[in-house]
């Protein structure tokens, strides 16, 4: 049995698909890793019996894979307690969803799990509850806070997805309005609102930034991890005039190992650093009243509503000094949307029912037929590493043009990334129960 595994991108996905590839070998499954990027190309190469995918959107190669291969969806972002994100990922109305595609979904909690059974939002899909392995680092002891520091150390993440992002941002600010009005109900604003709205936010977001910054410097040791999806050398000019440590290319368990406190709002790394013993704030009431009213209905966290939040910068440095504790109902909202904790962790949890799963239905597609390929380049790849030369050239292309979305996606070719991803992956499993 073959399984092919498409990854979107690298720093959410990669050490949990890892963990997933190795259960799944564990079981007796060849299992494979591929750039969603290269996506066809792994497919004609593997000849899967199933393909593991991250999203039912965004991925165009869905239509001919369902023909000869089962199609299952191990959903890689929003599924954070928000009833109306985890909807619009199937729905052809906002993300065109191809959701009728779909022929097993993994859930990563009670919470998706009944949703999706009642609204049947994946009718031609088998449903099984078995968490994600996103939540895997949470299982490891090995990743104890261990790195002492002089002062105490603050960590900010931040959640922007425009004016910040890699493939542009607000480099060329008209194309970045329009781009927010035409995608506005994929979670940018709430009609009757519009682009700047969520412009808005974003602003309020970097200036409060700075004013946090501004207000922690030389009390404490600022450590600032922009979202995965931001151009992080954006904010390397805080390193020089501030002394802030800006990173976010370590694994988010790693990263959090060195910190105290960790201040942010509407992200999900709020809920890994609870999980590991790290204190949270949430920032939300330093933003205007006016911006968190239209904060969008999808975008929304109940997590968010459970953490301590000072409404001033003088209350959250009283705050710092003096702990508040988290509301009880934060681990009752972890357990019943990330199935944390659970007696199995996701990854094995996984490959033990995709085995059994695939062993029923093996014989219900087409004999396999793979994607029409030049004849040249499949000669080509019998010599040379085409995948990654072909990654090689389409991210030299990105950062001619700006757009360095391939640095999201797993590419081999990213030697030092990928050996610190397998050093954090050895650590990991170290500090699993056996």
């Amino acid at each position: 049995m073959r399984v092919l595994i498409a990854i979107d991108s690298h720093k959410r996905e990669y050490i949990a698909m890892r963990l997933l590839q190795d259960a799944l070998r564990s079981e007796g499954i060849e299992a494979h890793l591929c750039s969603r990027y290269i996506l066809r190309r792994a497919f004609n190469r593997f000849k899967p019996h199933a393909v593991i995918i991250h999203s039912s959107h965004k991925v165009p190669e869905l239509p001919h894979i369902h023909k000869y291969a089962h199609i299952v969806l191990l959903q890689a972002e929003s599924c954070t307690g928000n009833e109306r994100a985890i909807l619009s990922l199937a729905s052809p109305e906002v993300f065109d969803a191809r959701f009728d595609l779909v022929d097993l979904r993994y859930s990563w909690g009670k919470f998706d799990q009944e949703l999706l059974q009642t609204r049947r939002a994946f009718p031609n899909a088998d449903l099984a509850l078995t968490g994600h392995p996103i939540s895997e680092v949470w299982y490891s002891k090995s990743q104890c806070r261990k790195i002492p520091s002089e002062k105490k150390v603050v960590g900010i993440t931040t959640s922007l997805r425009a004016m910040t992002h890699i493939s542009g941002g607000i480099r060329n600010p008209v194309a970045l309005i329009q781009h927010i009005e035409a995608n506005g109900p994929s979670g940018y604003f709430d009609p009757p609102h519009h682009a700047e709205s969520w412009v808005a936010f974003e602003s309020a977001w970097l200036r409060i930034v700075g004013d946090l910054i501004r207000e922690l410097s030389g009390k404490y040791k600022i450590f600032l991890r922009p979202h995965p999806l931001e151009n992080v050398e954006l904010y390397r000019f805080l390193e020089k005039k501030y002394g802030v440590t800006v990173h976010n290319e370590e694994d988010i368990g790693a990263w959090l190992d060195r910190i105290d406190v960790l201040l942010s709002y509407l992200s999900g790394s709020q809920i890994d650093a609870h999980v590991k013993g790290v204190r949270v704030v949430s920032i939300r009431r330093l933003f205007p009243q006016f911006i968190q009213d239209r904060i969008p209905e999808m975008l929304k966290l109940e997590h968010d509503g459970y953490y301590p939040a000072p409404a001033s910068y003088q209350e959250l440095l009283e705050m710092l000094r003096s702990p508040v504790a988290p509301d009880h109902r934060l681990d009752r909202f972890i357990e019943n949307v990330f199935h944390y904790p659970s007696k199995t962790r996701p990854s094995v949890a996984i490959a033990a029912h995709l085995k059994e799963w695939l062993a029923t239905r093996k014989e219900k597609k087409a004999p396999f037929r793979p994607f029409p390929e030049n004849p040249l380049v499949r000669l080509l790849a019998l010599i040379l590493p085409i995948d990654d030369l072909s990654l090689i050239w389409r991210e030299a292309k990105g950062r001619i043009t700006g757009r360095e979305t391939i640095a999201l996606s797993f590419c081999r070719h990213k030697f030092l990334r990928n050996l610190a991803s397998e050093r954090t992956l050895r650590q990991l499993k170290a500090g699993f129960p056996c």
